[in-house]
């Protein structure tokens, strides 16, 4: 599965986790203030390995539920929302603008 679907579809569930209410409002939740710590930090790696776990979670949940017999439908929901949080971590962190540190949080080219 290419990254740009994974990405939409954790927008699409995140979102439609939001508006059926499953989304707690009233008390921040753990990955909303461990992505406000890094965004503050200006650590851009940590978001961007943050970001990536998620992704491979997310994968491996999907060959989870396709292997077997397992609803994982509660877990792909929560690591969407995580994603959609990152997202917009990575987002603010990008908007401080210091360029190079966006630079060296960078993946290391595979060619160099």
């Amino acid at each position: 599965m290419s990254d740009e679907i994974i990405d939409l579809s954790a927008r699409q569930m995140a979102k439609a986790a939001r508006e059926s209410g499953h989304v707690r409002h009233h008390m921040p939740m753990a990955i909303e203030q461990i992505v406000d710590a890094y965004v503050r930090l200006k650590d851009g790696r940590a978001l961007l390995d943050l970001r990536a776990h998620r992704q491979r979670l997310i994968v491996d949940l999907n060959k989870l539920r396709s292997n077997s017999n397992c609803n994982v439908d509660l877990a792909l929901g929560k690591m969407t929302e995580d994603l959609a949080i990152i997202d917009a971590g990575i987002a603010r962190w990008i908007a401080q603008g210091d360029i190079g540190a966006i630079v060296r949080a960078l993946p290391a080219s595979p060619w160099s």
